[in-house]
C-alpha cells in the first residue's frame, strides 16, 4: 500500500509532467488555442474553454482537476515565478 509521502510525490510529478507537456507544445497550444484556457492530464488536453470555468467543466470527467495542469494561452510575455 502507497504511503501519503509517496501518493504526493506522484501526483507532483505528473503535474510536472503535465507542465512539460504544455511548454512543449506551446507553439501548438498558440495556433489552436490562442485567447483560450486548457487543461492538461495525463500529458493530454482534457479540456478547453473561453473561460476557465468552461474549460474545468469539459475536463472534470476526465480527471481529478484538482492535480491537473491548468494554463491561459496568450501570446503575450509570461512572467515566471521561481
Amino acid at each position: 500500500m502507497a504511503t501519503e509521502q509517496q501518493d504526493v510525490a506522484a501526483v507532483l510529478e505528473q503535474f510536472e509532467k503535465d507542465r512539460r507537456y504544455i511548454e512543449s507544445h506551446w507553439d501548438e497550444l498558440l495556433d489552436q488555442h490562442l485567447g483560450r484556457w486548457v487543461v492538461v492530464y495525463g500529458e493530454e488536453l482534457v479540456g478547453e474553454g473561453a473561460t476557465l470555468p468552461d474549460a474545468l467543466d469539459e475536463a472534470r470527467p476526465k480527471c481529478a482537476i484538482e492535480n491537473a495542469a491548468v494554463e491561459f494561452i496568450t501570446d503575450e510575455p509570461r512572467n515566471m515565478l521561481l
